[in-house]
């Protein structure tokens, strides 16, 4: 039984694999505030519901961009269960190659985002683009070899309504969708969302063909992360869509240990 953990930003998302198999998947928001608390103990709470007994589970890893959470979780383990989780970064030994200026730079979400795609889309030989639908959006690209060669970081579009209702006097926080008419809205709620949802699909697609033009072959584009499907049915740029990119690559670099 593998724990796999995924800790982000805004939210921390779990998977208990079996094997390749997703068994169970929770997420919580990544509570920085006494994270024992309000974020460790309410995991392994539904850790040890959803395995229905007694066992602790026999591996951990761990995918972190929150050093403070990271903290907060090796405590727990190392404390209570005397486990020691694996740790994902650049400096593990990898499926893929970190074409990268400095790896130890590219964030362990993005590792296992790379790892992952590779493994379950990179069928047609062609590069790949992983848009990755966080507290940033975040673009990771696969050559046809299957290396990782660079990506892009963009502000999420969740963090970016957030953003404008603090900086601003009179504008507020909104859902990340549609507006309810057209792209020209006619009420400030919904001139947020078309321009922060056509705003976002309009950089996608733009990047992504910057990319193709770089990379002199149209990408396969796949989609993951906890926005993506409230987007990708809006654009013709998408092959497909994984929510449990990041979980499935943790499992496969730690079977890769």
């Amino acid at each position: 039984m593998l724990l796999a953990i995924d800790i982000g930003n805004t939210n921390t998302v779990a998977g208990i694999f079996e094997g390749d198999k997703l068994l169970s998947t929770v997420r919580l928001v990544s509570q920085s505030e006494d994270p024992l608390l309000y974020l460790v103990s309410p995991l392994w709470a539904w850790y040890r519901e959803a395995v229905k007994d007694d066992e602790i589970p026999p591996l951990v890893a761990i995918a972190s961009v929150v050093p403070q959470l990271t903290e907060a979780f090796l405590i727990f383990l190392r404390s209570n269960l005397a486990l020691e989780p694996l740790l994902i970064s650049s400096a593990l030994k990898l499926p893929i190659k970190l074409d990268f200026d400095e790896p130890e730079q590219v964030g362990a979400d993005r590792i296992c985002n790379a790892v992952a795609a590779h493994a379950l889309h990179q069928k047609k030989h062609l590069p790949l683009v992983v848009v990755d639908f966080g507290t940033a959006t975040t673009f990771d690209i696969l050559s046809v070899s299957g290396d990782y060669i660079g990506g892009i970081i963009c502000p999420g579009p969740r963090t970016a309504i957030s953003n404008l209702a603090v900086q601003t006097a009179q504008l507020f926080d909104v859902e990340v969708e549609p507006p309810s008419g057209g792209v020209i809205a006619k009420n400030t709620e919904d001139a947020i969302k078309s321009g922060m949802f056509y705003g976002t699909l309009g950089e996608i697609e733009y990047l992504i063909g910057k990319i193709g033009e770089e990379l002199g072959a149209k990408p396969t584009v796949i989609a993951s992360g906890g926005l993506a499907n409230a987007i990708i049915m809006h654009s013709k740029i998408f092959d497909g869509i994984d929510p449990d990119l990041t979980l499935i690559g943790i499992r496969m670099v730690h079977e890769f240990q």
